[in-house]
């Protein structure tokens, strides 16, 4: 058999093994009382990507936001919180320390699980903040027993609040926020939704990175040893012509 033959032959093989899972993508928009913040969102449950936008009517420096699956955030070590700076275009995530109306979770070093650079875009007129990004390393951060990360389905819980810094966000060399420089001014506005229904779509099947590997190792392996096989056949020939 010639070896283009035993590659499709393996792969055709390896490829069929692959387990996948069937993705739902799960969407929301919500605003506030007055209508002067449109929250909309999405999270994909298997490649866990998570999509924001959130418009408002005021010019704001940054946010900070809690999402779950449903119930408001009262809890620590349960959900992560995400610190949105404009001018650097950083988001900072921590474990959530459920503290009031100031998560102040940033102040806690040991509490930073990742920081996504220059993943935050800003409207011109610095009214809409949005980003996209990968969740699935702060779902798989070891909060505890109870930790969840951020992820929801058919309900989410959000908690947002946007405003003025006191001043300029600094970051350490890790990308954690340097204590006591992500504070709002007195002047900051807020959205909360609890137990807000989403929309699931069906997408399509996602192979599962666990078995892609898995199945694709052996599938090389498989190659290899059909290679080697191929070159003990053919060298005794070789050998035999020589002499």
């Amino acid at each position: 058999m010639k070896t283009n033959n035993i590659l499709a032959l393996t792969l055709a093989l390896t490829l069929g093994g692959i387990q996948s899972a069937s993705a739902t993508l799960w969407t929301f928009t919500t605003d506030n009382e007055s209508g002067s913040t449109v929250v909309t969102s999405s999270y994909d449950d298997v490649t866990q990507d998570l999509t924001y936008t959130s418009s408002s009517s005021i010019n704001t420096d940054g946010l900070w936001i809690v999402l779950n699956d449903g119930p408001f955030p009262e809890y620590e070590n349960e959900w992560a919180v995400y610190y949105a700076d404009k001018a650097s275009g950083n988001i900072a995530a921590y474990a959530y320390n459920a503290n009031g109306l100031r998560p102040d979770s940033y102040d806690t070093p040991s509490s930073h699980i990742t920081t996504y650079e220059n993943a935050l875009s800003v409207s011109s007129d610095g009214q809409e903040f949005s980003f996209s990004i990968n969740v699935g390393a702060v779902n798989q951060y070891n909060g505890g027993d109870n930790w969840t990360g951020t992820q929801f389905a058919s309900s989410v819980g959000l908690w947002e609040s946007r405003g003025t810094l006191q001043g300029g966000v600094e970051f350490n060399a890790d990308g954690s926020i340097v204590p006591g420089t992500f504070d709002f001014t007195s002047e900051h506005y807020w959205i909360e939704a609890t137990n807000l229904d989403t929309v699931g779509t069906p997408g399509g099947d996602v192979p599962e990175p666990d078995s892609l590997l898995l199945f694709l190792g052996a599938g090389l392996l498989g190659l290899g040893m059909m290679r080697r096989r191929t070159q003990l056949q053919v060298n005794p020939m070789r050998a035999h012509m020589a002499a």
